[in-house]
């Protein structure tokens, strides 16, 4: 009888929670909206977010599948289609033609991209694309997207790198032990639940009359964050009254941003509680913080001064269509008083001419995926003077392009910007000058800077000094409350001994930014195994170690999530766990070359130099990878096999001849093997690459002062002791060079 019972509530159960979950489908149903909001229904079914992606037919697919074919990096593709089915069959090196069957379209303007099945449960984007603008316009055509990866990459694989932004509801369902996917959505496009949550508290609000208690008309948070402006007496730019509460951005940073996933996006949520943002480094930005790789918005926006004037993305953009709010510089306007700003007395150019523009100095567009040129959100001032210092880009050179760095500059008067200032001294810094520390620290130590160029500066310094005075000033960023700076300064205090960290990181393991906790129980994970804790602190530090586990496997389809389950693991004192999960990340990529080193360290720590050995040279011939040749050499150096890691370290610097840490290896490795002026030589030609680097200036004046005369030497000394006013050794060699050449010849 008992097992009846059983048997039924089982039932009711699944019943349930089958009729639960029709029941939210179907008032999550973008239809189910357009009852009441039918005008921003019919944007919306006009936008590009209701044809993210969609499934292929006559009605969806743009392209040309009449036969034609293209060759792109080695491999040729077909495009066939008949009765309303669509294949691209493609024929890789040395294998026979392949058909795949195109299931999705994705994207529509100005290319559109076709899925089609791969084994194990994936979407594959392949990487050639139909361009769709029209034909004067260059489009109508096939092309290959700019890429050096395989067509098979995990990179171009849309349940790992596409599907959570292009479609509504996905359940990613990896199964690592089985290496495959089994997702599902609850709408294939991008649908109003996508941004607004879910509608069942809406829809229970309409149905008991819309109380006006209920907060939101039934839904966990509201976007509407335009705010108030006004327009101050005799002012040109307009303020905003309130401040946003940073829902919006969150909502749409969630796909239009670059960063890290570490959890599901919820109403009202701050970004970097599901978002971990990438700061503005090089390569993915300029020094100056202009684009460069493909950084989707955010982390722009995140730079300018409408962000912290309270701009928010609708101020601009309307969010169901996603069109502009007005069109030219009427945009702008809404905001700057045209009568200051959009005249040439202001810009510099005659009226309707493309510098009138606003945004053609301020937003200049960077061209992605071949033909889609995606405006800067940084909202900067063109400097052709800092061009021509440092080599960033500059909007005038892109209507300008026949003139010389000099023109532009006699043609933008005006003193330096503070960001013009920074960027000059994170270039000087990027060449070793360290008189450029300073002005740095103080930059950073301002306590009303901006805090997301802070943060980059942050990281900045920290790759390149070790110092109390930076020690300190992270630990006093920590309490800024600005999750980017945070984490900035907890990736600086991660170089400090576990006791040292434990000391200074331990009161933010509770931090209310999931991003910035997760940071912290990172580096503090070690702490579980080899920290002397009180039981309160070592339960804290396991529940956040575990929380930034959860984070990880929610990735776990990624070969960097599995390096870092693999070192949390190994920071935990679980070294099977770790090669597990190094082994896991070579699965998916067996050319991940950060999979292959941490699994050869692991093996050498236990000491298996061969077995390490034998690692490296399996992944050297998975790909020629400059990091994989200098573990190597590190392996041939440390077995005393100079001669093997001469080459491997030499063929490391050839695949990366701007890697100073490889040339430094280089030298030394040269200089051991009884060949100082070839060390010399290799030096002397990496900092004519590189510039300035202390640390090869340094190696070689030692090797000039013992292998060279003593006039040849001094200019390399003089050069060191120009990086570093204050280093006495550096002092007193030059000094004693000094004595050498003042003696008389015999």
């Amino acid at each position: 009888m008992r097992h009846v019972i059983a048997a039924c509530w089982l039932f009711i159960a699944l019943f349930c929670g089958t009729a639960r979950a029709e029941f939210s489908l179907a008032v999550n149903q973008p239809e189910s909206c357009a009852g009441c909001h039918q005008v921003q229904f019919s944007q919306w079914q006009a936008s590009q977010h209701a044809e993210a992606m969609q499934p292929a037919s006559s009605n969806t697919v743009l392209g040309n599948f009449d036969g034609q074919s293209l060759t792109h990096a080695g491999v040729r593709y077909r495009f066939l289609g008949a009765e309303g089915r669509y294949q691209i069959a493609l024929t890789a090196p040395d294998q026979p033609e392949r058909p795949l069957d195109v299931r999705y379209t994705f994207g529509v303007y100005p290319l559109q991209q076709y899925l089609v099945d791969l084994p194990g449960g994936r979407l594959q984007a392949l990487p050639v694309a139909w361009d769709s603008r029209r034909a004067a316009e260059g489009g109508q055509r096939w092309y290959g997207l700019d890429s050096d990866l395989g067509w098979d990459h995990y990179a171009f694989t849309w349940n790992t790198s596409c599907a959570e932004c292009h479609s509504t509801g996905i359940e990613k369902g990896y199964d690592a032990a089985q290496n495959r996917f089994y997702t599902h959505w609850q709408f294939v496009n991008v649908s109003c639940q996508a941004c607004h949550g879910n509608a069942e508290g809406h829809q229970q609000w309409l149905r008991n009359q819309q109380p006006s208690s209920v907060a939101h008309s039934g839904f966990a948070a509201t976007l509407a964050e335009r705010g108030s402006w006004y327009l101050p007496e005799e002012a040109s730019i307009a303020r905003r009254r309130d401040r946003p509460d940073g829902g919006q951005l969150s909502a749409c940073g969630q796909c239009h941003s670059l960063g890290a996933r570490i959890d599901s996006w919820q109403p009202g949520s701050k970004l970097e509680d599901h978002l971990s943002l990438m700061l503005p480094n090089t390569p993915l930005y300029h020094l100056d913080g202009q684009i460069d790789a493909e950084v989707f918005v955010t982390g722009s926006f995140r730079q300018s001064k409408m962000h912290d004037a309270g701009v928010v993305c609708s101020d601009c953009h309307n969010p169901h269509s996603l069109t502009l709010r007005a069109e030219g510089n009427a945009l702008c306007s809404q905001c700057h008083l045209p009568d200051h700003y959009d005249r040439p007395a202001h810009h510099g150019h005659p009226e309707h001419s493309r510098g009138a523009q606003c945004v053609n100095c301020h937003m200049p567009a960077t061209v992605y995926m071949g033909v889609d040129a995606r405006r800067d959100h940084r909202f900067g001032i063109p400097s052709p003077a800092l061009s021509k210092a440092i080599g960033v880009p500059n909007a005038c050179s892109q209507c300008h392009v026949d003139k010389s760095p000099d023109w532009l500059i006699a043609g933008m008067p005006g003193s330096t910007t503070q960001a013009d200032a920074v960027s000059l001294w994170l270039h000087q810094l990027d060449r070793g000058e360290i008189t450029a520390l300073p002005r740095l620290l103080d930059y950073v130590s301002t306590a009303n800077g901006h805090r997301f160029r802070q943060a980059r500066v942050m990281a900045a310094l920290g790759a390149q000094m070790d110092d109390p005075a930076l020690t300190e000033l992270a630990r006093r960023k920590l309490r800024s409350h600005d999750p980017a700076l945070q984490r900035a300064a907890v990736e600086i205090l991660e170089r400090l001994p576990l006791d040292d960290r434990l000391l200074m990181l331990l009161p933010h393991l509770d931090e209310p930014v999931k991003s910035v906790r997760l940071a912290v129980a990172r580096v503090l994970a070690e702490g579980l195994v080899r920290g002397d804790l009180s039981d309160a602190d070592r339960q804290r530090l396991s529940r956040r170690a575990e929380e930034y586990r959860q984070s990880l496997r929610r990735n776990a389809d990624h070969p960097a999530s599995q390096i870092a389950l693999g070192n949390l693991s190994l920071a935990l004192g679980d070294e099977e766990a770790a090669g597990n999960a190094y082994r896991q990340a070579l699965r998916i990529d067996v050319s991940y070359s950060p999979a292959s080193i941490n699994l050869a360290d692991l093996y050498r720590q236990r000491g298996d130099e061969a077995k390490a050995q034998q690692i490296l040279l399996s992944a050297r011939q998975q790909a020629d990878d400059a990091a994989i040749s200098y573990a190597l050499s590190m392996s041939y150096f440390r077995q005393r096999k100079l001669d093997d890691g001469l080459d491997a370290i030499s063929h490391a610097v050839t695949l990366a001849p701007m890697n100073s840490d490889y040339v430094y290896a280089q030298a030394v490795a040269l200089e051991q093997s009884g060949q100082p002026l070839a060390a010399i030589t290799a030096l002397e030609q990496a900092l004519k690459r590189q510039g300035e680097r202390r640390q090869l200036v340094e190696l070689l004046s030692l090797y000039a002062v013992n292998y060279q005369l003593p006039a040849e030497a001094l200019p390399h000394v003089l050069r060191w002791r120009t990086l570093a006013p204050d280093d006495r050794r550096a002092a007193a060699i030059e000094q004693g060079l000094r004595r050498q050449l003042a003696r008389p010849t015999q």
